[in-house]
């Protein structure tokens, strides 16, 4: 059953109160929460990165001199962050 809104007696069932700008904002803001949170090696859930197998760790520390998780040291994962975005929802892919 829809839910009309009404003030006043001016139907306001066709208002928009929510913008396609304004859902690209609160992309924006979760992608740079996204950026903020892997800058301090922590996951969605708040707890430590898992880390890495012995052999990456290996591999990583003679390729890049670091061993453990890391998810910034090119940038590219994090550059790569798209916000797409629609009246009625937001998404964050990886442009390719």
């Amino acid at each position: 059953m829809p839910i009309t809104i009404k003030r006043n007696t001016v139907d306001l069932s066709n208002v928009k109160f929510v913008t396609k700008d304004d859902m690209a904002a609160v992309g924006q803001l979760i992608r740079q929460r996204i950026i903020e949170r892997t800058a301090r090696g922590v996951d969605a859930k708040g707890r430590p990165f898992a880390p890495y197998s012995q052999a990456y760790r290996e591999l990583k520390r003679e390729q890049l001199g670091a061993s453990g998780v890391d998810l910034t040291i090119s940038g590219e994962m994090l550059r790569a962050m798209v916000v797409e975005a629609t009246e009625q929802s937001v998404r964050i892919t990886f442009a390719r």
